[in-house]
């Protein structure tokens, strides 16, 4: 268990990552921070992360976390949705300006959390790499695919259609195209080839392995002043919207998660880690779908930069 002078230390020095990241907008003369931030994304997303997600998963214990973390998030992810929706739509009647694009926003905000980008770095920092298949368990195994079929389903209904799109959207032709986006991305499959080498027993070189760990070693690093990059300051007159989904996502989610990782019956620094990643702030991969269905992405950026923040006092109340 780390103490709070160490837990201080190492959101220190997440601070300064998040704002390194930040300060690049101010930097003269280099490519845009948006730019930037999707290019290390790109990287991230299809070398450096399935590399840390093969090595990982290889030598993970196989056993009943690969069933208990998943279910955890789901219930999660659901529970923040419903709550979410029955709140904004409450809202709605009462506040002026809160358009559907908005409302989406929020819902996806309040559901979805950054459970790889900030999530692994911090259990990694807070219990140890032993403990990083846990973020890998949450992220892969439920929130990235409830994201491209359930956060999919919920941008087509609040937001415009893409232009290709003619006819109105079909929950069939939704979980499709979001299913086979998924299939698409590069840690899924290295998730996949981890688990099925991990299984079989079948061996890997240690070259391998050690490249796959040295590349790993640098996606926390990455991941964190990545969400930098993506940092805005947040507009006073939007606080009013703001605040629930914030609520939502970092205090009834870990509420729910810590209910329900217990009840599947997880223990010791496992049911922590996966509290811990319940109660991560708003995903930033939320940003890409709410830019393609035309969501208010202004507004969910405010919220991603906003819940970052505070997100470090919260989990800092929950680790003590």
């Amino acid at each position: 268990m780390l103490k709070k002078k160490d837990m201080v230390e190492v959101f220190g020095a997440f601070f300064l990552l998040l704002g390194a990241g930040t300060l690049w907008r101010f930097i003269p003369h280099v490519p845009d921070a948006d730019t930037v931030r999707r290019s290390l994304g790109g990287v991230v997303m299809n070398f450096f992360l399935p590399a840390l997600t093969f090595t990982v998963l290889f030598r993970a214990p196989v056993n009943a976390e690969l069933w208990q973390i998943p279910m955890t998030a789901f219930v999660c992810v659901i529970a923040s949705l419903s709550l979410s929706y029955i709140f904004l739509s409450f809202m709605k009647k009462y506040l002026k300006g809160l358009t559907n694009p908005s409302m989406g926003a929020l819902m996806l905000a309040a559901t979805w959390g950054n459970v790889t980008y900030l999530g692994l770095p911090t259990v990694t920092a807070l219990l140890g790499e032993e403990y990083r298949r846990i973020p890998i368990y949450f992220d892969l195994l439920a929130m990235t695919p409830l994201l491209w079929t359930v956060g999919v389903m919920i941008a087509e209904q609040y937001g415009k259609p893409m232009k290709e799109q003619m006819s109105p959207p079909h929950i069939g032709v939704t979980l499709s195209r979001g299913i086979k986006t998924m299939l698409t991305l590069p840690p899924f499959w290295s998730a996949c080839a981890g688990l099925v080498c991990n299984v079989a027993g079948i061996p890997v070189p240690d070259f391998l392995l050690k490249a796959c760990t040295l590349m790993g070693n640098a996606v926390p690093p990455m991941m964190i002043f990545s969400i930098g990059l993506a940092l805005r300051v947040p507009h006073v007159h939007h606080i009013a919207w703001i605040i629930p989904p914030i609520v939502i996502k970092l205090l009834f989610a870990p509420y729910i998660g810590s209910l329900c990782a217990a009840a599947v019956g997880l223990q010791g620094n496992v049911l922590k880690a996966t509290v811990l990643e319940s109660a991560m702030p708003t995903m930033v991969l939320t940003m890409v779908i709410a830019d393609r269905f035309s969501l208010d992405i202004d507004l969910l950026a405010q919220i991603i930069a906003l819940s970052t923040i505070i997100s470090f006092l919260t989990v800092g109340f929950l680790w003590g």
